[in-house]
Order: structure tokens, then C-alpha cells, then sequence
């Protein structure tokens, strides 16, 4: 018997000892109740923020108002975030902006089922679906930001959502808004200096997409399949643009590529079907295979590269089937140029090669001394080339195969035509030299005989039939 009201007094003891902890934990000593809800006169709800210098919104009361400007300051101090939730019954409202300085934390959206305009500062976990959340509520569009990753993550954004604007962006990480397919519109301000893998793909609604000066690298398919994408200025501090970046946009029209860029990256423009003008920047140093292959519709190829590294022959296919559905294509080779790329538009076969490729102008103040090897080869319909004094050197095979090409003039700075520079060109009937003189036409690396040029027509014989497979050097 004594041992049961030993047992109950315990009992006791301890109930009661868990009320006094209670009580302590709920009332600390400074008499400040962290998670005590404060209320604004709009019936806005906030709590002080864990290190008590601001406020954390952590429920938005509205009625009719179909837009909400998160305010700034609540209490003297300043609002530091947005919770989880806050515009949970906030289905009415189209457009909400939040100010600088205040953090939206992951499911703030959740349930804004009306949403079409959103302006905040940053996407701090990485992906703009995290601000909806992973469940399901009407109105919304099923979204897998992990689109060309190994894992998927489902979430579910307003199908009404069509414009966002980051206004203090630090980071554009890998899928941030990749599988956004109803986004229309999409504006980054802030110190960015990357765009992520995969950050704006499958964003098939895009048309307008505004980066920050202040891009150095477009990532692997960056902006891949954006097919309603018709024009993107590309910053001018950019350096390299990766593999896949501009895949699939076949809406894109123009591209400039600025002259800081130094690397293109493999397949970069692949498919882009709607491009009519490609301008490529003086400071290209390499560009990768396929880098503008099936570019179908290009009509004017303006390339600058200062002297970018030589393509290769082997299945490099830079520009297969440039300008295959068009007219007529013209290449413009620009004063920066110092050296035209070996195998600049050589075919990979018969198919691929740049059929409607029908004139080629080098700009009047050229400083381009050497046209690689291959370069202009089998352009079957070139029927114009115009080059400028300041070359020095056509190099093997460079126009060979131009089946369309009647006539060409050689500056007079040019000192050395390599072997085959004009081989099976059928229709050439006239080579003019601007200035006449003679030539060494190498039969071996020592042994040479003398040609003197003198009219056009009898020059075509030479490198066409008699002569065409040597090196010719001016003496």
C-alpha cells in the first residue's frame, strides 16, 4: 500500500515539475514572446525574426486586391522574409512584388491559383517551382525542373504565371525556371555571372528573356528548346557559351554574338531553323562541332573572328546545311579577320555541304592575310566572290568544286595560291590578276617552272587543268 502512494506522489511530483518547465520555456526571462503574431492595419500578420531585429511576414490578409506590394518595414523595423505559406489564401491576387532585402522562403506562393506577374529579389533554393511547393492546387501547371537531370522534382506552378522579374538576382542556378512552359516573359537584374545548367529550358511560352550585363557563361543547354524565343541581346562581358545553350530555339531570328565572347560550345545553336542573320564577334577563338549545323534559313553570315582556330575536317560540320532553304546565302568575311578558318564551310557529305551559299565578300579594309585550306569548297551555287588587297595566301583546295563560279579576281597582294585552290570549279572561265607578273608553279618541293600572268582568260587553264595541283608562289 505505501508503495502505491509512493507511486502516485512521484507521479505527482513529476506533473507538476513539467508544468514549471513549461511554464519557464513559454515565458522566457526577458519577457519577449518570440513566435507571438503581430497584426498591421491591413490584418497582415508577422513575427519578430530569430535574431529579433525584424519581422518575417507570415500571413497576407487580402479581399479584392489583385495586387500585393509586401511592405518594406512593420513596427519600426525592417521585414526580413516571407514565410512558407503566407499567401496561402491569396487565389484572387494576379500580381505580387516583393522589395529588395526580404527573402521569399520556399511554398510562399502556395494556393496564388491567379498569379500572373511576380517580382522579387531573389530564388534563393535554387528553383521557382520551390516557391509554390510539390502539391497540387487549382489552376496549376505539373512542372519537372529536372528535365535533363537524373532525378526529377515535381512542382506545381500557376498556369496563369507569365512574367518574372528577379530584381537582385546573385545566382541563376542549374533549372531555376527549366519546364516553365506557360512563362512569357522573364527579367534578371543583379550581379549574376552565370546562367546555370539548364536554368531557362523547355521554356517553350518565352519571348522575352532580359540578362544582366554582368554574364560571363551561358551553361550547358542554358536556354535549350525556349522555341517561342525570337530575339536574346547577349551581354557584352560574356566569354564562353556552352554545348546546347540556344538548342532547339527555332522561333530565334538574329543572334549577335558579341566580340568578348572566346569559345562556342558543341551543337550551341543546333537546329535554330528560324535564324536569317548570324553575326559571330572578333574575339571567337574556338568554335565546336555542329556549333550552327541545320541553321536551314540563314540568309547573311557575318564572321568576324579575329583568327579563331582552324575547323577540322573531320565531321566538324560547324555550318552544315547553312542557308539550305533560302535563296540565296551570303558570307561576309570582316576587316578583323586575319585568317579565314581551314575547312570554314566544308560539308561532312554530300548532303550537308552549304548549297545556297551564293556570294562571299571580304570587307574593304580586310586584314585578313590567309583563306585556309577547304574553306569555300564545294559551295556548289557560289557564283560571286569578292576579295580585298591585304591577302597574301589562298590556301589547298580553298574553292574547289565551285561548280557555279564564272569569275574571280586576285589582289595583288596575294603571293602564294596552293594546289588545287580552284580544282573541279566547271564554270570558272575567267581568272583576273590585278596586277600581272611571275610565278613559280612548284612540281616539286625544289623544282619549279615560270608562268607569267598576264590576261584573265588564259590564266583559268593553269590552275583549273595544267597546273592545278601545284603551288604557285609569286616571284
Amino acid at each position: 500500500m505505501k508503495n502505491i502512494k509512493k507511486f502516485y506522489i512521484l507521479v505527482f511530483l513529476l506533473f507538476v515539475g513539467a508544468l514549471l518547465i513549461m511554464a519557464v520555456a513559454c515565458n522566457p526571462s526577458d519577457g519577449e514572446e518570440p513566435f507571438k503574431v503581430e497584426r498591421d492595419e491591413n490584418g497582415n500578420e508577422y513575427v519578430l525574426s530569430e535574431d529579433k531585429d525584424g519581422y518575417d511576414l507570415k500571413y497576407v490578409c487580402v479581399s479584392e486586391e489583385e495586387s500585393v506590394t509586401v511592405p518594406e518595414h512593420f513596427n519600426g523595423l525592417p521585414v526580413k522574409s516571407v514565410l512558407a505559406n503566407s499567401f496561402r489564401n491569396c487565389s484572387r491576387v494576379k500580381n505580387i512584388s516583393v522589395p529588395n532585402g526580404i527573402n521569399v522562403k520556399g511554398l510562399a506562393f502556395f494556393g496564388c491559383s491567379s498569379l500572373e506577374t511576380l517580382t522579387i529579389p531573389d530564388i534563393n533554393y535554387g528553383r521557382l517551382g520551390q516557391l509554390f511547393g510539390t502539391r497540387y492546387f487549382d489552376g496549376t501547371q505539373k512542372t519537372d525542373h529536372d528535365l535533363y537531370g537524373t532525378t526529377s522534382k515535381v512542382y506545381y506552378i500557376p498556369r496563369s504565371l507569365k512574367s518574372v522579374t528577379l530584381t537582385n538576382a546573385s545566382n541563376l542556378y542549374s533549372r531555376v525556371f527549366s519546364n516553365c512552359q506557360n512563362l512569357v516573359s522573364i527579367e534578371i537584374l543583379g550581379s549574376v555571372d552565370t546562367v546555370g545548367v539548364c536554368a531557362f529550358a523547355d521554356c517553350t511560352s518565352l519571348k522575352n528573356l532580359s540578362l544582366p550585363a554582368s554574364i560571363k557563361e551561358i551553361d550547358t543547354s542554358g536556354m535549350a528548346d525556349c522555341t517561342s524565343l525570337e530575339h536574346i541581346d547577349l551581354p557584352q562581358n560574356l566569354t564562353r557559351i556552352g554545348m546546347l545553350a540556344f538548342k532547339g530555339d527555332k522561333a530565334l531570328k538574329d543572334i549577335v554574338i558579341p566580340d568578348s565572347v572566346r569559345a562556342l560550345g558543341l551543337s550551341a545553336f543546333l537546329d535554330c531553323t528560324g535564324l536569317k542573320n548570324i553575326t559571330i564577334g572578333s574575339g571567337m577563338a574556338y568554335i565546336n562541332k555542329n556549333a550552327f549545323a541545320h541553321c536551314r534559313n540563314v540568309e547573311n553570315l557575318y564572321f568576324n573572328a579575329k583568327n579563331t582556330e582552324d575547323f577540322s575536317n573531320d565531321a566538324h560540320r560547324i555550318f552544315a546545311e547553312l542557308g539550305k532553304n533560302t535563296a540565296g546565302t551570303k558570307v561576309y568575311i570582316g576587316s578583323t579577320v586575319e585568317k579565314v578558318p581551314a575547312y570554314m564551310l566544308f560539308p561532312h557529305n554530300e548532303q550537308e555541304y552549304c548549297p545556297n551559299v551564293t556570294e562571299i565578300v571580304f570587307a574593304e579594309n580586310s586584314n585578313c592575310a590567309i583563306i585556309g585550306e577547304y574553306a569555300f569548297s564545294f559551295l556548289r551555287n557560289l557564283k560571286s566572290v569578292t576579295l580585298a588587297d591585304g591577302l597574301e595566301t589562298i590556301g589547298n583546295s580553298a574553292f574547289c568544286q565551285t561548280n557555279s563560279l564564272e569569275r574571280i579576281t586576285i589582289p595583288k597582294t596575294v603571293t602564294k595560291i596552293l594546289s588545287g585552290a580552284f580544282i573541279g570549279s566547271k564554270a570558272l572561265e575567267e581568272i583576273e590578276f590585278e596586277e600581272a607578273g611571275n610565278w613559280k608553279v612548284y612540281t616539286t618541293s625544289t623544282d619549279y617552272v615560270s608562268v607569267s600572268v598576264k590576261n584573265s582568260v588564259a590564266n583559268v587553264n593553269y590552275f583549273t587543268d595544267k597546273y592545278r595541283r601545284y603551288d604557285w608562289e609569286k616571284t
